[in-house]
């Protein structure tokens, strides 16, 4: 269809480049570098006080990935950006394993779950029962110090991807603008295809599906949330939905001015769906996705204790289902792109 449409997907690329995934990466590294900057100032002295910024410092970084783990092309798809700093839940045990043995290695798939903000989360929220208790274990005469140097290598192996991700970015950028097309090569094609992968396998199962029981036979998970110790996984799903919109829309980061997105892009192939603009029915979706996760009463871990079908995770999760067909069957059709992945859900 929208081969017979003279769209311009240089505009919509050299936004997306100049005004969504540029600055995004950039900010994100600015908050990576407060939550390292937060380990050195704990680490040289762990006080309760240093403690409670470096969690927030913590939050605010994790909250800033929300939105770039959308945007894994170029350099953050060379370094698995999403694989490196965000598998949930942490292994705990092995990460324990690897302070007393002073292993300090995680390339490969199977550090995964040893490293990024899950770990981090572990070592700065869920050491202990309170934070004077975790500043205690850090304190530790005979392994503390072991501990604070495992939470600066984390920490700083997620500096070097920030940097590296950062610094890569303006010199891939007329790469990725001039990469035009819609296969799955293209810079079109490799956006829809990580758009839809972090809408759904991350966000709608990851964040949700798992934890509340609808992706595993009504058994649920409250382990298995993003932000176990934390406890504001809650708070990550909304940033991540809310990305989503801005995303589609191609509003500039951080500034909320509208942009050329999927939305414009649809709109100029004419994309309908049952008689209604596809960019409008999708950002209808989103927004009653945005609606269910903020309705959530308690947190995600508490909501996840039972099943309940029509409780609000539940809801929260049809809501994020009835975004799929639109933006993994409709808009890829509409744009000629193929999308790459399956998850076997049903779409």
């Amino acid at each position: 269809m929208n081969e017979k449409v003279d769209y311009d997907r240089t505009a919509f690329l050299e936004n997306f480049a100049d005004h969504l995934i540029i600055p995004a990466f950039d900010d994100f590294n600015s908050r990576v570098e407060a939550l390292d900057a937060a380990v050195v100032t704990f680490s040289n002295e762990p006080t309760v006080s240093n403690l409670e910024q470096l969690q927030v410092t913590l939050k605010n970084a994790w909250l800033g990935y929300q939105y770039v783990a959308y945007l894994e092309v170029g350099p953050s798809a060379d370094l698995f950006f999403r694989d490196e700093v965000n598998i949930f839940p942490a292994d705990t045990a092995l990460i324990n394993t690897k302070i007393a043995s002073q292993d300090y290695v995680f390339t490969g798939g199977s550090n995964n779950d040893v490293k990024g903000f899950p770990a981090i989360d572990y070592l700065v929220n869920g050491t202990a029962e309170n934070n004077a208790e975790i500043v205690a274990y850090y304190s530790d005469t005979q392994n503390g110090s072991l501990r604070l140097t495992y939470l600066q290598e984390v920490t700083d192996e997620l500096v070097t991807i920030a940097n590296t991700i950062n610094d890569a970015w303006p010199a891939y950028r007329d790469t990725f603008v001039n990469n035009l097309g819609t296969d799955i090569g293209s810079s079109t094609g490799i956006m829809v295809n990580e758009f839809n992968k972090q809408f759904d396998l991350r966000l709608k199962n990851g964040k949700i599906g798992i934890p509340s029981g609808v992706k595993s036979l009504e058994r649920t998970n409250p382990d298995k949330v993003e932000c176990f110790y934390g406890a504001y996984s809650k708070d990550l799903a909304l940033a991540s939905v809310r990305a989503a919109k801005e995303i589609f829309n191609g509003n500039y980061y951080g500034v909320g001015t509208e942009g050329t997105g999927y939305d414009d892009y649809l709109d100029a192939l004419g994309a309908e769906v049952e008689g209604v603009d596809l960019s409008t029915a999708i950002n209808d979706e989103i927004q009653n996705s945005i609606d269910k996760i903020s309705a959530i009463d308690q947190s995600i871990q508490v909501e996840a204790e039972s099943f309940n079908a029509e409780g609000d995770l539940v809801l929260a999760y049809n809501a994020l289902q009835a975004v799929i067909p639109l933006i993994k069957v409709d808009m890829p059709s509409a744009m000629s792109v193929t999308i790459a992945f399956q998850d076997n859900d049903g779409d």
